[in-house]
């Protein structure tokens, strides 16, 4: 039997709404929950994998990143580095596009392309951005702050026809785990709303094995199911 030990750092938990933009600017970087196991508890045969979310890029943070040569994030996952280490595998969700400059926040996202090294040299490995899924990792959203997409991009809305089509697929492949990652929910709502429930309760019907959220910017209940 495999063992899957799920740690959850929620950090740079930014809003995504022009309102929540100021109310989160105002929050001291030093708010940081961390949940850590201690190895030596831990089974030979677990797999140690991080959920992190949501890695965003409001104005702010653009304009107090830049330097005379260009962008610093160096000191953006000083404190967290270590923990994001200690994973097999560490996934964080994506929240803003790499689309060149003018580098802005909301609704648009477009950060500079230091960001997205300072995440690579903090230890992450993979990242969703709901347009992507890969062997049992499956993304999916809610929206996309109003913008329409268009072609060639590719958003993967939650849609339960297409979702289990992509839980079938998953199957077929025979995977250890169907991990379901979820944009949705309410921001700042501490406690998940029915559309979440009743999604949670649907996947796992499906077969999906780990349902993680993001998008509430807030640590909201975590749910262990045995069979």
């Amino acid at each position: 039997m495999r063992y899957t030990l799920f740690l959850v750092i929620i950090f740079l938990s930014l809003s995504c709404t022009s309102r929540s933009q100021t109310r989160r600017d105002s929050i001291n970087n030093n708010s940081l929950d961390t949940l850590s196991a201690s190895k030596s508890c831990i089974p030979a045969d677990t797999l140690r994998i991080l959920f992190v979310g949501d890695l965003m890029q409001h104005q702010g943070q653009i304009n107090a990143a830049r330097t005379a040569k260009g962008y610093d994030y160096t000191t953006c996952f000083e404190y967290v580095k270590e923990e994001i280490g200690k994973a097999d595998l560490a996934i964080a969700n994506l929240e803003v596009t790499l689309g060149g400059k003018p580098y802005k926040g909301y609704p648009a996202f477009s950060a500079p392309d230091e960001f997205l090294t300072a995440i690579h040299n903090a230890g992450f490995n993979v990242l969703v951005t709901a347009n992507n899924h890969s062997l049992a990792l499956l993304n999916y959203t809610y929206g996309t702050n109003g913008i329409y997409v268009t072609s060639p991009n590719i958003v993967n809305y939650i849609d339960t026809a297409i979702i289990a089509k992509d839980i079938e697929t998953s199957k077929v492949m025979k995977p250890d785990a169907i991990i379901a990652c979820m944009h949705w929910g309410i921001e700042y709502q501490s406690l998940p709303d029915k559309e979440q429930k009743f999604l949670t309760d649907w996947l796992i019907r499906k077969g999906v094995n780990h349902v993680i959220g993001s998008h509430p910017h807030v640590v909201q209940p975590i749910e262990v199911r045995e069979d």
